[in-house]
């Protein structure tokens, strides 16, 4: 066979098949070798995909061959020079750099020694950003996996902040890759900067910003980019690689400078991936058939669109809208045959065998459009490709940003194992900082600058994997700014995370963006009972936070938080009260939202409460720790003191017992530790608690049987301040009583020793219990405080105590505690919004996950914060043209960064699990707090719900957090952006409101957020990862190498929250979901994880109302579940809660007590009653004919309850018939009523009971016959004649009265017969005459006074007493006789009494004057004729002064003497009347001359003192 026919056997004629086999000893990249045969081999992968670019050319614009060439790749290790097409200025490469190709171009990527060639000629054409271009489509295959290994020379500086990330390959639409393996960059060494003269620097640092395949960007102009002439280049980087390898080859058209003119350009379908993904058609200008010549119709329509229309030879189009009498052979699906420009374009119409139209349609309101249901195009396809990197490099990256159409890449069977060395890429976490970290050290994390990926999608781009192995990794599959990826079958093994998902779509789909939000709908308030503030009136101003009582004080009762409605009992809106001023004027905590009001009605709320049942009280242990017996206080200790047996005794404050008793010795007991039981000397005495401090239970006597602590799901003490209660008997009516419960026996408690019982489980026995066990009684008991007066008579000891009534008995009634019960559902503890949707235009319903925006902003002026769609009530169904669609969307913010700035970049969502607050039943709270979500700063992903202050607190309200953020957004232009002051008009206050969450209710329950109806939104997709049958292994232990991660050399157990965040995680929106196992065989559905072992599901990152002290796992969400089987609930604390009917349609058998609202008998269809249980009275509302309302609380002897008569609630029923008490009464009266007994029926009283009748009259129509005595305690009134006995003797009232009141109205009396004698045994008093008969009056045997015809005379009195004496003296004292006495001696000395006759003249030793009054200063003044009252009279010089009892004379002439004489002077003082003599130094003595009635003191010579 001839050499040449040799060779045809071996050559691809039409280039479909290009060979590269650098070992082959022929193998060229000469200019002149065009690869096509497997004789001669390119050496290089780049030139022969130069070559492939080459054999695409067809003559003319807009045909080149596309999806047409392979490149085989012969097993070899090849070196790919990736640099971009840049020169070491950064400037890229254009055709004009780049010459026809000949003898002696530079093609050689490697110099004869192995070193990489820096100025070879083909890293030129490659991409500006770094990497080589598959063009048109072109395959690389390789012929053994494992052998064929690719090794690139450019990996970006990962330490620059300036060098940007690269790629390898830059694929095209239509590419495949099979069978060749990647490693990381050769040793001889390579490019780190493109400003880098040589491959000079070994390959030992990272590679993560470098990546295997990325998308070559046919999309984009590189306006940021000069060219190596300065200016800045017009055309994309696709574009201008087919200008350069236009430039390379004479035998194409050389480049014209005009892309759109050059017959050598990119095809669409590189670029637009698979097809079309726009809904946008394009204007049809023109439709012609005679293009050539006019007038003479052909069967090949030329279109002319108004703007470029981007189509090539081939592309399937939809053409629409063309009009005329043959319009039906242009319009409809048809394959382009020609390009003539870029706005030109021609197809065959319909029937071409048919003649041509006889004249041209018309295009006016013609499009056209891609047709999207084509495979002109197709994606790049990777399939069975191998990475090996030790040093990080990334797999392949589709960015969405960078190619049209589908954007889509399709991936199977990539393994990539990308471990990491480089020690930079690692930082550690010391306790308080970031250091730097170490790779094999699994404490160190990745540092987010050195992430590197295995499968990314990004900006809207799609990426279906099959069988993808991602080994090592910071992250395996991603998905960036609406990206989306769909994983099967694939695995992930050690590394750091193996999904990411982040971000959102920068643009909406059109049937997204048809919605708005409209109000906040806050929490459901519990239930409360308005009643009005009586007493007060209110003035109440619009818009304003201060309300004002008339009168002004405070004594109305409101307090702070509390609510009140105003105007109106039932009115849409309620305050709550922010604080009272000490006048009573009330500061809400927002404006008055009605019309100015003054002298209203305001109406106070108080939350509902339930009684929840506890055990009865061991009344006789109860007093033994009281302080208290029957009517007085306690016994104290006291020493030799004879005691029985069970008795206590108070001491220091402490109650003592004994059960033995005895004589006490002379030691006090004063312990009160171990051991309690001690002897006095004589008495042992057991301690048993200070006094009033044990509440014992009755029955529980057992320290191994703890009596019931969590009833009905609430817990014993757990509530703030809590309070047991018992109705015990005071005299003879119910009242009750009640303690404070105190958790840790001081009575001085916090809230948190309250709430500690549930949060840290505390059951009875634990030291901060309330429940404790007395060993030396051996009973339990609960703790309280002590009472005080205020509390109900001192409380339940001192009753016990004190009361009569308790001296034997054993045990009280049933005690009990309040609760205020919680029943609201999930949602109605959440903050949501109320969302509408407009019928009017193309629209859907909401979707879970979507982004909200606002409606057609800019790019880049969205939202702060990320606010995704968790969770969708439908209301109203969207009826197109019909019926707005509305929905409650539950919302939340996926944008929580952790503060340290080497994790910055991160932003998690809010924790999902904490979507409900969590519900202390115990202290219930229905507007939770703002919660602050913080992101982890140690564990990456991890996002914790605080107070604000770092402390977790699983109580606060995510969804408030979430939509006090979004009122303040600027974008909304609400009225909290700009105004902090809560009484502005439209001013938004998150707070509980009324009413349900319906449209019923909606002005009652939500919170318009502005006055214009709401604000327009769309909504945009996420970032999704979807994976099936996903396998994790070892994935999560700190850099994620072999050294860290196999489970030989793992130095930590991650937590769970570490084991989820490291196979999942989401941020910015993003939305990872998947299937799989994990190392130990656990299997993964979406949010449930289910043991490979047990079998036993648990529910993850799903939000559950979890409960204080209740077991939150394994709680899971469903909206219906059908058991074949039976149900089993294991728990027998718990309460198990059914919020909706619960009907069961078997028979039910309950082997405990049934607690319910109130309880039905019968079903529809058959006769039934109602029966429940009230507290009082209930009233007038009214009931089903027989229904029951049993009483609480009843009384012994008293009624049961109620039943409704069809008018009124009556009484019926009897609680003890040993103790009968009936009221009677017609309709709700208890006045009138009687006790019937018809048909001969008796009453027989047996034994020893009584009959006892109240203020009714009751009527006996025969003989009452008593056998015994009879008491009446109350008036006896006879209507007959007589009271008559049968007996000789008969006593009537002889005992007992004192008093005794006979014929008070009698006018005559008779007692006794006509003889005989009556006898009065004590005094006699007559308030009227006494008569006496027979004459005489005998006292004893003496007849004192005896009348005879008319004379009575007083006989026999032998003496009178004292009070007789002085009366018969007073008496003759006034007797007329006495005045005409000349001497007072016959009667004796007058020794006191008060003179009152007349004035006694001087001769008689008197005045003779009247002085009753008198002047200040009188006196008497004696003269011949008697006596005068005068003053004093003033005389020259001297006054006189008269005062009340005192006269005051004083000098006021002579005031001063003075002589002067050579210093000698007399002087007299004017005050004090004193007299000085001065004799001075010029008289005839020497010295001074002192007068005084002292003695001489001082002096000097010559001075003389004269004494007086």
């Amino acid at each position: 066979m001839a050499l040449t026919r040799l060779k045809n056997v071996f050559t691809s004629k039409t280039g479909r098949c290009i060979y590269v086999n650098p070992d082959d000893f022929d193998a060229s990249d000469s200019f002149d070798n065009r690869g096509n045969s497997p004789n001669r081999p390119f050496k290089s992968i780049q030139r022969a995909l130069v070559e492939s670019a080459r054999f695409s050319y067809r003559t003319g614009q807009f045909n080149d061959a596309f999806e047409s060439f392979t490149i085989v790749l012969y097993p070899s290790e090849y070196v790919l020079d990736n640099r971009p097409g840049t020169n070491t200025s950064g400037q890229a490469f254009i055709d004009d750099d780049i010459p026809i190709l000949s003898s002696a171009s530079d093609l050689d990527l490697q110099n004869t020694d192995g070193t990489p060639n820096p100025n070879n000629l083909l890293y030129k054409f490659n991409s500006v950003e770094g990497g080589i271009i598959i063009p048109r489509g072109t395959s690389l295959v390789g012929m053994d996996l494992r052998k064929t290994k690719l090794k690139p020379l450019y990996v970006p500086d990962p330490a620059s902040g300036s060098i940007e990330r690269s790629a390898i390959f830059r694929v095209t639409g239509g590419c495949y890759f099979w069978q060749f393996s990647f490693f990381d960059g050769p040793n001889t060494g390579v490019y780190t900067d493109p400003a880098q003269p040589t491959a000079s620097t070994p390959p030992t640092y990272s590679h993560h910003k470098l990546c295997c395949f990325e998308y070559a960007d046919g999309k984009n102009v590189l306006s940021t980019v000069n060219d190596t002439l300065g200016n800045a280049l017009t055309i994309t980087d696709l574009d201008l690689y087919y200008q350069k390898v236009a430039k390379a080859f004479d035998d194409i058209p050389d480049t014209t400078g005009v892309t759109a003119a050059d017959e050598f350009q990119k095809r669409v379908e590189e670029n637009r991936i698979v097809g079309p993904n726009t809904s946008g058609p394009i204007t049809i200008s023109s439709i012609v058939t005679d293009y050539i010549n006019s007038g003479v119709y052909t069967t090949t329509a030329e279109v002319t669109t108004t703007t470029p229309h981007g189509f090539s030879n081939g592309t399937p189009v939809q053409i629409e809208g063309v009009s005329g009498s043959v319009a039906g052979r242009f319009n409809g699906s048809y394959f382009i045959t020609e390009v003539p420009t870029t706005t030109t374009f021609r197809y065959i119409i319909k029937d071409p065998t048919q003649a041509a139209p006889a004249n041209n349609p018309t295009a006016t309101g013609s499009t056209v459009r891609v047709e999207i249901d084509n495979v002109d195009s197709a994606s790049p396809y990777i399939f069975n490709i191998s990475l090996r990197s030790t040093w990080g490099t990334c797999g392949m990256h589709a960015d969405g940003a960078k190619a049209t159409g589908f954007k889509s890449m399709v991936v199977a069977q990539f393994t990539g194992v990308s471990l990491q060395k480089d020690d930079n890429a690692f930082i550690k976490w010391d306790g308080s900082t970031y250091i730097a970290g170490n790779h094999t050290d699994g404490d160190s994390i990745y540092r987010p600058t050195y992430r590197n990926f295995h499968v990314k999608c990004s900006n809207d781009a799609v990426i279906q994997a099959v069988s993808v192995f991602a080994v090592g990794f910071a992250d395996h599959f991603v998905a960036l700014s609406g990206g989306d990826q769909s994983i099967t079958n694939s695995n992930s093994n050690f590394g750091s995370t193996a999904l990411r998902a982040k971000g959102f779509k920068t643009l909406p789909f059109t049937q997204d963006k048809a919605g708005k939000v409209t109000h906040v709908i806050p929490p459901k308030k519990l239930t409360r009972t308005y009643t009005e503030v009586s007493g007060y009136t209110f003035n109440a101003t619009l818009n304003n936070r201060t309300v004002t009582p008339s009168p002004l004080n405070a004594t109305h009762g409101l307090t702070a938080n509390q609510f009140i409605r105003i105007t109106a009992i039932d009115a849409s809106e309620s305050y709550q009260i922010e604080s009272v001023a000490t006048n009573g004027t009330l500061t809400l905590n927002r404006g008055y939202r009605g019309s100015t009001v003054t002298g209203t009605t305001v109406y106070s709320g108080s939350i509902d409460e339930i009684p929840v049942g506890y055990i009865a009280l061991d009344v006789q242990k109860i007093k033994y720790n009281s302080s208290r017996t029957v009517g007085t206080a306690k016994n104290t200790w006291s020493s030799s003191t004879t005691l029985s047996a069970n008795t206590s005794v108070v001491y220091g404050g402490k109650a003592y017992y004994t059960a033995t008793g005895g004589t006490t010795g002379s030691t006090p007991p004063t312990w009160d530790t171990a051991p309690l039981a001690r002897s006095d000397g004589g008495v042992t005495w057991s301690y048993i608690g200070d006094v009033d401090t044990r509440l014992y239970l009755y029955g529980y006597n057992s320290e191994a049987t703890k009596p019931p602590y969590k009833l009905q799901g609430y817990n014993l003490g757990a509530r703030i301040n809590d309070v047991l209660y018992v109705s015990l008997i005071d005299g003879s009516t119910p009242k009750t009583y009640y303690t404070n419960i105190t958790p840790t026996g001081s009575p001085t408690v916090a809230d948190n020793h309250f709430t500690n019982i549930t949060t840290q489980n505390f059951v009875p026995g634990d030291p901060n219990h309330p429940l404790q066990f007395d060993d030396q009684l051996n009973t339990w008991y609960v703790r309280i405080t002590a009472a005080t007066s205020s509390n109900t008579s001192y409380g339940i000891h001192y009753h016990l105590g004190n009361e009569a009534f308790y001296a034997t008995s054993l045990f009280t009634g049933a005690s009990y505690m309040m609760r205020i019960p919680d029943n609201r559902s999930s949602r109605d503890r959440t903050y949501r919004f109320r969302y509408e949707v407009d019928s009017s235009v193309l629209s859907r319903d909401p979707i879970n996950g979507y982004i909200i925006q606002p409606r057609n902003v800019a790019t880049g002026q969205s939202y702060d914060k990320v606010y995704y769609i968790y969770d969708i009530e439908k209301v109203q169904p969207l009826q197109s043209g019909a019926q707005n669609g509305i929905y409650y969307l539950t919302m939340l913010n996926g944008k929580i960064s952790p503060s340290n700035g080497n994790l910055s970049n991160f932003a998690f969502s809010q924790n999902i699990n904490n979507l409900y607050p969590q519900l202390d039943k115990d202290n219930p709270t229905e507007d939770p707090l703002k919660a602050t979500s913080v992101a982890s700063n140690t564990i990456v992903g991890l996002v914790t719900t605080t107070d604000g202050s770092g402390a977790e607190d699983l109580s606060r309200s995510i969804t408030k957090e979430i939509v006090s953020d979004y009122i303040v957004e600027q974008k909304n232009n609400y009225v909290n952006y700009a105004s902090a002051d809560p009484a502005t008009a439209n001013y938004i206050t998150l707070e509980a409101r009324d009413g349900d969450a319906e449209e019923l209710d909606l002005s009652l329950r939500m919170i318009p957020l502005n006055a214009t109806g709401g604000t327009d939104l769309e909504v945009r997709r996420p970032s999704i990862l979807r994976s099936g049958n996903h396998t994790f292994e070892y994935v999560g232990f700190g850099p994620g190498n072999y050294s860290t991660g196999l489970p030989s050399v793992q130095n930590r157990v991650l937590t769970e929250n570490e084991i989820l965040l490291a196979q999942s995680q989401k941020e910015e929106g993003g939305i990872a979901f998947y299937s799989g196992l994990n190392s130990n065989g656990d299997l993964f559905i979406g949010n449930t994880r289910i043991s490979s072992v047990t079998g036993e599901e648990e529910s993850l990152d799903t939000p559950v109302l979890s409960v204080v002290g209740e077991t939150a796992n394994l709680r899971p969400t469903f909206d219906e579940i059908i058991v074949r089987d039976k149900i089993t609930i294991e728990s027998n604390t718990l309460t198990t809660e059914f919020k909706g009917k619960f009907l069961v349609q078997g028979e039910t058998t309950i082997n405990d007590r049934v607690t319910c609202a109130d309880i039905t008998v019968g079903k529809t269809g058959e006769s039934s009653k109602n029966i429940d249980v009230v507290g009082s009275s209930p009233g007038t509302g009214s009931a089903n004919d027989g229904d029951w309302k049993l009483l609480e609380l009843p009384t012994r002897g008293y009624y049961t309850g109620w039943y409704w008569d069809g008018n009124y609630w009556v009484k019926q029923g009897l609680t003890d018939t040993g103790n009968l008490h009936i009221t009677g009464g017609s309709g709700n009266s208890d006045a009138t009523g009687d006790l019937t007994f018809s048909n001969g029926l008796g009453i027989n009283i047996t034994s020893n009971g009584g009959l006892s009748v109240g203020t009714g009259a009751t009527s006996l129509g025969g003989t009452l016959a008593v056998t015994n005595q009879a008491t009446f305690s109350n008036d006896v009134a006879v209507y007959g004649g007589d009271i008559t006995t049968n007996q000789s003797t008969f006593n009537l009232i002889n005992t007992t009265a004192t008093t005794l009141n006979i014929g008070g109205a009698a006018t005559n009396v008779s007692i006794g017969a006509s003889s005989g004698t009556t006898t009065i045994n004590n005094e006699l008093s007559l308030s009227g005459d006494f008569t006496i008969g027979g004459g005489d009056l005998t006292v004893g045997s003496t007849n004192v006074i005896s009348d005879s015809g008319g004379s009575c005379s007083l006989k026999g009195i032998d003496s009178i007493d004292a009070t007789t004496e002085a009366t018969i003296e007073s008496a003759i004292d006034t007797l007329s006789n006495l005045t005409s006495a000349g001497s007072l001696s016959t009667v004796g000395t007058i020794t006191s009494g008060t003179w009152s006759g007349s004035i006694i003249n001087r001769a008689y030793g008197g005045t003779g004057l009247n002085t009753s009054s008198i002047s200040n200063g009188q006196i008497l003044i004696g003269s011949s004729s008697g006596f005068s009252l005068q003053t004093i009279s003033q005389g020259s010089g001297i006054t006189v002064t008269n005062g009340a009892n005192s006269i005051t004379i004083a000098n006021s002439g002579v005031r001063s003497l003075a002589v002067s004489n050579q210093g000698s002077s007399i002087s007299l003082n004017s005050s004090t009347g004193a007299l000085t003599l001065t004799i001075g130094s010029g008289s005839n003595a020497y010295g001074s001359r002192t007068i005084s009635t002292n003695n001489p003191s001082g002096g000097s010579n010559g001075d003389i003192w004269y004494r007086y």
